[in-house]
């Protein structure tokens, strides 16, 4: 799956950049259509998902570890994970107190919306959640094969 860049325009719309990215939309359509967000507040996790699923995409599989909040040791070896889907969306630190979200292509290409430049999970201090994202099928054409 080829994912053009897409920078996030307000402090905390990284996340808003993120999804705009797997749906190959502008980030102004995410941010108009994402519910929610503002520009001072961050976008909320729950309904990214959802607005990736009512786009066609899915969250399969999700690894997380919180050093901050008392997790003891990562889900998988080695930490962060090897990638394990052609298309994840990730948790980081990046500076500051604030989760950074980014997105990770399946040969371990990081994607920033803030930044253009590609990067590794490794460049940033702390990975806190990798999750899977996968294309659902439209739920047309899979009637149209049951008929």
């Amino acid at each position: 799956m080829k994912v053009e860049w897409v920078r996030q325009e307000d402090a905390l719309g990284c996340l808003v950049a993120c999804i705009a990215m797997i749906a190959g939309v502008s980030y102004a359509e995410a941010r108009s259509t994402l519910p929610g967000f503002s520009a001072d507040k961050c976008a909320d996790e729950y309904y990214a998902v959802q607005w990736l699923k009512g786009r066609g995409f899915d969250l399969i599989r999700t690894w997380e570890y919180f050093k901050p909040y008392g997790s003891k040791k990562p889900p998988s070896e080695p930490w962060p994970p090897l990638p394990f889907a052609e298309l994840h969306l990730c948790s980081v630190m990046a500076g500051g107190r604030l989760a950074h979200a980014v997105i990770m292509l399946g040969d371990g290409t990081v994607i920033d919306p803030a930044t253009p430049e590609p990067r590794k999970l490794s460049d940033y201090s702390d990975v806190y959640q990798v999750s899977a994202i996968v294309r659902i099928p439209h739920s047309d054409s899979c009637l149209s094969e049951l008929a």
